[in-house]
């Protein structure tokens, strides 16, 4: 949430006001190597992206998601 913040906020993408409580129940075992954590990191992502009415494409938001790591 915060990396999106940040690049659409540099960009002038972001409205005021904007934050987010973010609280995932995982259910996949850690280290299970079913990617769902990096499926947790694309979900918000997108999810903020709309919420906040950023406007990224989905080829920036990919970008974003690739500096996040596994």
């Amino acid at each position: 949430a915060r990396l999106l913040m940040t690049t659409a906020s540099e960009s002038n993408r972001l409205p005021k006001g904007s934050g987010a409580d973010i609280s995932i129940d995982k259910r996949l075992p850690m280290g299970g190597g079913l990617g769902g954590g990096s499926s947790n990191a694309a979900t918000v992502l997108v999810a903020l992206n709309q919420l906040w009415q950023c406007g990224l494409s989905v080829d920036e938001l990919a970008i974003l998601g690739l500096t996040l790591g596994a």
